[in-house]
């Protein structure tokens, strides 16, 4: 629920007016409400565009646009919030309908014969592994975001050069899947402990003789196993951004010099795609395993990895301070902090489950760290 309401106002925020504006400038051939592609308030429904207007370069040479961007970005807060508590007057005292067709459809999209039978196969090797690894939905939902950005990536290059009024809106829209990205690996992360937990599978594994590094060898290789291919195509479509941004300065002086700066952004957005996945990973097993406030892992994992470090980075000072400390290889700088920081959570929560592996699944990891004895049963579920 958490994770569907952040994409909804995400998406009704700022990506549905986008395209409005978008499809009312390419194929109606008029500005939507006076906004082109390329008018500085392209994007002002969005809490992305408030914080670039918040800016002190921004807000000194327009402050309008901040003042018009926090209004509207607010009406469509209380525009949500009002209408949510609407809804659930009405539907809080109904019973659940029952379906007569099944609703565990999704879990069985894509399960062939095939598929079952190498599910078979990883059940006589690893239990945990083919239990990790079980949907096939989870596949086709990743290569769907990869699609998304590879259609974004041409809108970046090739289909700029034909129309370079919408370079802008994708550019927008480039931020957006960055996050959503980043909240569906978050989801993925822990959604095997969250479910082992909810369903009481977790404490059935723990009474089994099976031991912690094979329980965790086989959540790492199925997050391997549904990671590894999106993620190379992510960084093949890296390189093809670097090579078709770098086309049209082939055939000029400073070519070498355009493609160093091309190839160092590329490089350093991949450098931070790649750790932001090991530390997601990580973090979200920890916390899916340690924190009692199941309802709010995935965010949690979310905030702590990737917005609150944007946040400090982007919008509280922390990348002007690198560039007046690092003037000449700010861009080289600046993914090297994020993968530091990515590299730190990593080594972090790995070593937390490694050393308190049972004690966080039994929900006894804070008591041991406050040095309180664990209730009895708490001890048999830790043994």
């Amino acid at each position: 629920a958490i994770l569907g309401s952040l994409i909804l106002v995400l998406a009704l925020s700022g990506l549905v007016p986008g395209l409005l504006v978008l499809a009312f400038n390419v194929f109606v051939g008029k500005p939507l409400w006076g906004i082109r592609l390329d008018s500085p308030e392209f994007g002002i429904f969005s809490p992305i565009k408030t914080a670039e207007f918040a800016n002190d370069a921004a807000f000194r040479t327009n402050p309008k646009l901040f003042w018009m961007s926090l209004g509207l970005v607010h009406a469509l807060c209380w525009w949500f919030l009002i209408g949510s508590v609407l809804a659930v007057r009405l539907v809080w005292r109904q019973e659940p309908v029952e379906r007569r067709e099944s609703r565990s459809w999704l879990p069985r999209l894509g399960r062939t014969r095939r598929w079952q039978r190498r599910l078979r196969n990883r059940l006589a090797t690893n239990p945990i592994y083919a239990l990790a690894s079980r949907h096939r939905w989870p596949h086709w939902v990743f290569w769907a975001l990869v699609g998304v950005v590879t259609i974004n990536i041409y809108w970046l290059t090739i289909g700029a050069r034909r129309n370079p009024g919408i370079y802008q809106f994708h550019l927008y829209f480039s931020s957006a899947m960055y996050f959503i990205n980043r909240v569906w690996i978050a989801a993925m992360a822990c959604s095997f402990f969250l479910e082992a937990r909810r369903n009481g599978a977790l404490e059935l594994i723990l009474t089994t003789p099976m031991d912690v590094r094979t329980l965790r060898r086989g959540r790492r290789r199925a997050l391997i196993r549904l990671f590894f291919w999106p993620v190379l195509a992510i960084a093949v479509l890296h390189w093809l951004y670097l090579y078709y941004s770098w086309q049209p300065y082939v055939k000029q002086q400073n070519s070498q010099l355009v493609f160093r700066w091309h190839a160092t952004l590329a490089g350093g957005s991949l450098a931070s795609f790649l750790t932001d996945v090991l530390a997601l990973s990580a973090v979200g097993g920890w916390l899916s395993l340690s924190s009692r406030r199941t309802p709010f892992v995935i965010l949690e994992t979310f905030v702590l990895v990737t917005l609150a470090p944007w946040v400090a980075l982007h919008l509280l000072g922390g990348s002007r301070l690198l560039q007046t400390r690092f003037p000449n290889a700010i861009y080289i700088v600046q993914p090297s902090a994020w993968v530091a920081k990515n590299l730190l959570f990593f080594g972090w929560a790995t070593w937390k489950s490694r050393r308190h592996f049972r004690a966080a699944a039994a929900q006894t990891y804070r008591l041991k760290c406050a040095n309180v004895e664990p209730a009895p049963g708490a001890q048999r579920q830790i043994l």
